[in-house]
């Protein structure tokens, strides 16, 4: 009698791990979902897959989803990410599939959070005699430009201002942007 069939095969190998939506560099704003695919071509081997967000160039991350449950296919819901919670500024998204034995799957993609924000002016406007008129307002980061619209009775007016404030961190204080005009 011939001697039994050993088989193996190697777990870890066949790990699935794809972000689809968002996109690389992609600008998204409100409610986002995450599509991709974390699975592992054995079934039985699939252990869980972990979405996170990263506001800090990847030095720590948040979780957004963690389950058991693996997504086939090219672009299953991963995770819902709301980004009216967030500052606006870069984020990374990872995704990390492992299997039982402790395999991991790595993907990580590159976003820009912009929401819209909301500013008022404080005071709202002031006319000088002449008739020139400053708005100033606070910005709840630093930005380079300022792409504002004037709303009110009998006017919807939209400008871009630089504010002369380099690009930093979205953890950054807010700035002011004093005697934005128009007429």
């Amino acid at each position: 009698m011939p001697p039994p069939i050993e088989v193996r095969r190697l777990v870890g190998a066949a790990l699935t791990a794809s972000l689809i939506s968002p996109g690389p560099l992609a600008t998204i704003a409100g409610i986002q979902e995450i599509l991709g695919a974390a699975a592992s071509v054995f079934p039985e081997d699939f252990q869980e897959y972990l979405v996170e967000v990263s506001r800090d160039a990847g030095q720590s991350y948040r979780v957004l989803e963690r389950t058991s449950r693996a997504i086939q296919g090219p672009a299953g819901r991963l995770a819902i990410w709301d980004t009216t919670e967030e500052a606006n500024g870069s984020a990374l998204l990872r995704l990390t599939v492992t299997d039982r034995v402790g395999h991991a799957e790595s993907r990580t993609v590159s976003v820009l959070v912009s929401n819209p924000v909301e500013l008022r002016a404080d005071p709202p406007v002031l006319t000088d005699p002449t008739g020139q008129t400053t708005l100033t307002v606070t910005l709840p980061q630093d930005v380079e430009v300022a792409n504002l619209t004037v709303v009110g009775p009998g006017i919807s007016r939209p400008f871009t201002i630089p504010t002369g404030i380099p690009r930093r961190r979205a953890s950054s204080p807010a700035r002011e942007i004093r005697s934005a005009r128009y007429r």
